[in-house]
């Protein structure tokens, strides 16, 4: 079975010039390194641009990744006004 890659929206476009180098890979071995490189530019903002001025809590956790594989490192940003059942981006 063939399967297709998934849709991408043409908008997203520009973003991706603008990271150059930091764009999402799109291979399974090419995510240590794109991991790295996310870090590292997590790294150089600082919590006030993360948290908005304080209009954003910001969170960081670590879920279970599959047996034998490292914990997933997860970066939560939530509105600090925000109501129960909000979308969410994994």
């Amino acid at each position: 079975m063939t399967m297709s890659p998934p849709r991408f929206d043409p908008e997203l476009a520009a973003a991706l010039v603008d990271l150059g180098d930091l764009a999402p890979t799109t291979t399974p071995d090419g995510i240590p390194a794109a991991r790295e490189r996310i870090g590292a530019l997590l790294a150089l903002m600082m919590d006030e641009e993360l948290s908005r001025g304080g209009r954003c809590e910001i969170q960081e956790r670590a879920v279970s990744g599959p047996p034998g594989a490292p914990d997933v490192s997860l970066l939560i940003g939530r509105p600090t006004d925000a109501s129960v059942g909000r979308p969410i981006v994994y």
